[in-house]
């Protein structure tokens, strides 16, 4: 009799690490393309994904992503994130990398 595979499940906030990569390294950013656009916050995300997946090593994986849809917390709380101030243009500079992986978007619900 086959072995019962273990399945287990790795949930990723996508935005949290990327955004947190890419600040970590602002002030002396190491990795950039060869147009000198900066995209240590893709690095930085995929370094943490590929080590969580080692570490992990997962049955099934799902990286979740801000919607641009307004979630449950903000309509409860409007000042949810008041405090910060606009993304800069490095940091949207990984987002369209990011965002060109295979998605689908399920709006008003947020990864926690």
């Amino acid at each position: 009799m086959l072995a019962r595979m273990k399945r287990n499940l790795l949930i990723v906030d996508a935005f949290s690490i990327l955004f947190r990569s890419h600040y970590a390294m602002e002030a002396e950013p190491l990795t950039r393309l060869v147009d000198g656009k900066v995209i240590s916050g893709l690095a930085g995300f995929c370094n943490q994904l590929f080590r969580a997946l080692r570490e992990v090593q997962p049955s099934h994986l799902v990286v979740a992503l801000d919607s641009p849809i307004h979630t449950l917390r903000k309509r409860i709380f409007p000042t949810y994130k008041a405090n910060r101030g606009p993304v800069n243009d490095v940091s949207c500079t990984n987002l369209p990398l990011l965002l060109s992986l295979r998605s689908f978007c399920l709006g008003g619900f947020r990864a926690v």
